[in-house]
């Protein structure tokens, strides 16, 4: 029964790419796999549309009011594309949202088309489903993150990628397929140097297999690889040395958690993101196509899945690895497991797994509209309360000399974003991480002697700190209002609101 099996499977993996794809895209199943998708990308517009903006999103809209090439904590992709949905809807959480949900539905219609050319239109929609019950992306790409334009390009450069093992090596048409999914590399560099881990991953499936290894002998891979570096190679010009060594050591660097545990809080984090039965059969499915005798496209999206979800199980014994980190392995994992062989009870087990997850991603999104679960201070709803907060704040503004300031990005970037005039706010960073507010000019450099600063301090054991490394430089630091849940009002940040006048010119030493 074994060797029935095994031989099942390389039939499966020779005739699969045949079954409906006669009809291309065309055919019946594609239009309805775009309108599942279509279908996706109003909800979360509609969605996106109603709940108030997460503080890293208020941070990246930050960014697109100072467009540049790059930025301390991500390169500038996610500003770009923010900047356009703002100009067409304004500063709202639509106008932030919209061109990255538009974004997401074009990783999504290229996820389809990797589908697609390894199993057909029942592949596409298998996909597409996958793509509706998958936490990880229905809803966490709900949110303006740089992980949106990372799953469209990133998207693009696989299927560019299998386009080239498709076609003749040596041929212009691997070449054209090769230099395509270099300017779709670049691209994702430019989202999120995570994107990095995807070239080593085909680098390593080609190494892996001896017919393989002779698609190496092409200029293709090469330059593919250079036009990606001549896309970024500006955005990496434009970031610091210290904006490097921050991001490598934000994803690498040791932490001072048991690596056991961390090792199990990430899995954790990844089976609760993949829709729970989903991971185990994501892991089958990249597993199965891992054989040798695997056609070479899913043989090398099967590797570049697991190698890029083994740096980061790697990584999170060193240091704690957000549950979003690893998207990069899932489109692969999905095209395998949507295009993948199953008898009748692995069907029941992939209906069941996409079952849940739709009932995963329905609770998350009523969850970011209203609370229907009984947890507190959850990612999904950071973003609420900051209305109140932003009016407490407005109160204070006594006069153009008056300025705003919260002690980290979050809190700066949340009020610029709900005060009504959309102000310039600084973070002052004071005991706290560089960010990007460290290279834009800082209150010290644009107030003048005499100005107030109305600043805002999160109510923790270290509050204290801030005022004190700032009262010898303000002739009074009062604590002037503070806010914090109500039973009206029950998601209000805890804060402290407090008033620095007649400012002396001076600053804390160390802290320009």
């Amino acid at each position: 029964m074994g060797a029935g099996r095994r031989e099942g499977l390389r039939v499966f993996d020779s005739a699969v790419r045949k079954d409906e794809s006669a009809g291309g895209p065309t055919s019946s199943g594609w239009p309805a796999a775009v309108w599942l998708l279509l279908g996706l990308a109003v909800v979360q517009w509609v969605v996106g549309s109603r709940i108030p903006l997460d503080p890293d999103e208020s941070y990246y809209w930050e960014w697109s009011r100072r467009l540049a090439l790059g930025y301390y904590d991500h390169p500038p992709a996610i500003a770009y594309l923010i900047r356009a949905g703002t100009t067409l809807f304004g500063s709202t959480p639509l106008g932030v949202r919209f061109v990255p949900v538009l974004a997401n539905l074009g990783g999504g219609i290229v996820l389809l088309l990797i589908a697609w050319r390894l199993g057909g239109a029942r592949a596409a929609r298998n996909a597409a489903l996958l793509v509706l019950s998958l936490p990880i992306l229905a809803a966490w790409l709900l949110l303006a993150t740089p992980d949106c334009p990372l799953f469209l390009f990133d998207g693009l450069a696989l299927y560019a990628a299998v386009r080239a093992l498709d076609a003749t090596p040596g041929s212009a048409s691997a070449l054209r397929w090769w230099l395509a999914g270099g300017v779709a590399l670049g691209l994702g560099l430019a989202s999120k140097l995570l994107a990095i881990v995807l070239p080593f991953g085909i680098l390593l499936a080609l190494l892996s297999r001896p017919d393989l290894r002779r698609r190496l002998a092409e200029p293709g891979p090469y330059l593919a690889c250079l036009v990606a570096a001549l896309i970024v190679g500006p955005v990496a010009a434009s970031n610091s040395s210290a904006s490097s060594l921050f991001q490598l050591h934000h994803g690498f660097g040791r932490s001072q958690g048991a690596p056991l545990y961390q090792e199990l809080d990430f899995l954790a984090g990844q089976v609760g993101i993949a829709g729970g039965i989903l991971f185990g059969l994501l892991a089958i499915a990249v597993t199965r196509s891992l054989r040798r005798s695997a056609d070479p496209p899913r043989f090398v999206l099967a590797v570049v899945a697991f190698a890029t979800f083994a740096v980061f199980a790697a990584s999170s014994l060193r240091h704690r690895v957000e549950a979003n980190w690893p998207l990069p392995a899932y489109l692969p994992a999905v095209a395998l497991l949507a295009s993948g062989p199953g008898d009748r009870r692995w069907r029941r087990w992939l209906q069941a797994g996409i079952g849940l997850g739709v009932g995963l991603v329905t609770v998350g999104y009523l969850q970011m509209l209203t609370p229907v679960l009984p947890f507190h201070e959850e990612v999904i709803r950071r973003g609420h309360g900051w209305e109140e907060v932003a009016r407490r704040v407005g109160s204070l503004r006594r006069s153009q000399r008056t300025w705003v300031a919260g002690n980290t990005y979050q809190d700066a970037s949340e009020l610029a974003f709900h005060l009504p005039d959309h102000p310039r706010v600084f973070a002052l960073n004071l005991r706290s991480r560089n960010n990007q507010y460290s290279a834009w000019p800082g209150f010290p450099d644009v107030a003048r002697h005499g100005d107030d600063l109305v600043y805002v301090l999160a109510n923790r054991r270290d509050s204290p700190g801030p005022i004190t490394d700032l009262s010898a430089n303000f002739a009074r630091a009062r604590l002037v209002d503070s806010t914090g849940p109500t039973a009206e009002q029950p998601e209000v940040p805890t804060r402290r609101i407090w008033l620095l006048e007649d400012w002396r010119g001076s600053w804390p030493e160390g802290q320009d």
